[in-house]
């Protein structure tokens, strides 16, 4: 996860509680129109933030063992 989401310019994943931030570097040149698209196929899941410093949230449901490879297939889908 750590390795796909660096090539997209994430600087940070941090888990809080119950979901798990992605930070992008303000520079990013991550692709608007994906980052979106994977943002609305993922509608229950993984919020965009905006402002200086972007940020995905991934929202972890109850019992989701496999979050990580599912944050990881998103971040894949981005990049």
């Amino acid at each position: 996860l750590k390795s796909a989401a660096h090539k997209i310019g994430v600087i940070s994943i941090i888990q809080k509680q119950s979901s798990v931030v992605l930070k992008f570097k303000p520079d990013s040149d991550v692709d608007v129109n994906k980052l979106l698209q994977t943002v609305k196929n993922n509608n229950k899941k993984l919020f965009l933030s905006g402002g200086g410093t972007p940020y995905l949230t991934y929202k972890i449901t109850e019992g989701d063992s496999k979050f990580i490879l599912d944050m990881k297939r998103c971040v894949e889908e981005i990049g």
